[in-house]
């Protein structure tokens, strides 16, 4: 499998996975994780048991070191990574969805079914989607904002700093885990903490831990919308999560629509999972 964007570690590039089957254990601990409110650890469980190898110019990363590796993953790969591993373990790259038309409201369905003893299939296919890719991600995410940001003294209101530009890395799994530690059930705020952590550069200038735990939170909570807007656009450039057009059956109008690939990766997880043994507090 070819990543949507490549993994960076230890100076190197890795663009390509070995992508194999989920075994039983696998299943249990992505499910404990998913049950615990976890959804970025249960990822990383899915990944580490379906990931036989990563490879790059560099040479190949398997057996322990690849827990590490999938740890600095970008995302947008971790996630694109978890679905195929989904389709491989199910031998199904089917996708169903549900997607309401902007302009009547009616619900179109992409699904697979039979009618008059006529078999159809309406899905979309994870292995047919045609996925933009990004080899190198050193150069990380720029930003020129169209609306700078003010920074100010909370107490007099001070400016003290107006930010017109910065640079992003690629937020990674490790980095979606650890916000979600600090926010748990405030979905924006993980996501401004996210955003924040991945910082590199700001006006041109590098952006420390000390700026971050100051400044990172508050400067996406004070961007403008319209620049928050094309920062999610450039992010999700190569991402697996594309769009497909739709037609209501109600009011024919055609529509765009992400694809919804949450319900995918989370329906081999439904089946119950063998639960592994615990002793008991007798024993």
């Amino acid at each position: 499998m070819k990543l949507p964007v490549g993994v960076e570690l230890d100076g190197s590039v890795y663009t390509e996975v070995k992508v194999g089957r989920a075994d039983s254990l696998v299943i249990a601990k992505t499910t404990e994780e998913a049950e615990r409110g976890n959804p970025y650890s249960a990822i990383l469980e899915w990944n580490v048991g379906i990931t036989e190898n990563l490879s790059g110019d560099s040479g190949t990363i398997e057996g322990a070191e690849i827990r590490r590796a999938l740890r600095f993953m970008p995302f947008e790969s971790a996630f694109a990574l978890a679905c195929y591993g989904m389709a491989e373990t199910k031998k199904d790259d089917s996708i169903s969805g549900e997607y309401a038309c902007p302009k009547c409201g009616s619900i179109v369905k992409a699904e697979r079914g039979e009618t008059d003893g006529i078999e159809f299939d309406d899905t979309d296919h994870l292995y047919a989607l045609d996925i933009e890719t990004l080899d190198d991600p050193r150069a990380g995410i720029a930003i020129t904002l169209e609306y700078p940001v003010e920074l100010k003294r909370r107490d007099s209101g001070e400016v003290i700093e107006t930010v017109e530009s910065f640079v992003m890395d690629w937020p990674t799994l490790d980095q979606c885990i650890r916000a979600h530690q600090k926010c748990p059930d405030a979905e924006m705020r993980m996501q401004f903490a996210l955003y924040s952590s991945a910082l590199r550069t700001i006006n041109g200038k590098p952006c420390d831990a000390t700026w971050k735990s100051a400044f990172g939170t508050r400067f996406f909570e004070k961007m403008d919308a319209e620049d928050m807007a094309t920062l999610n656009e450039e992010m999700k450039r190569y991402s697996i999560n594309v769009t497909r057009e739709r037609i209501c059956m109600k009011c024919k109008t055609h529509f765009d629509a992400p694809i919804d690939l949450n319900g995918f990766f989370a329906s081999g997880l439904s089946k119950k999972a063998p639960r592994r043994d615990r002793p008991s507090r007798g024993q």
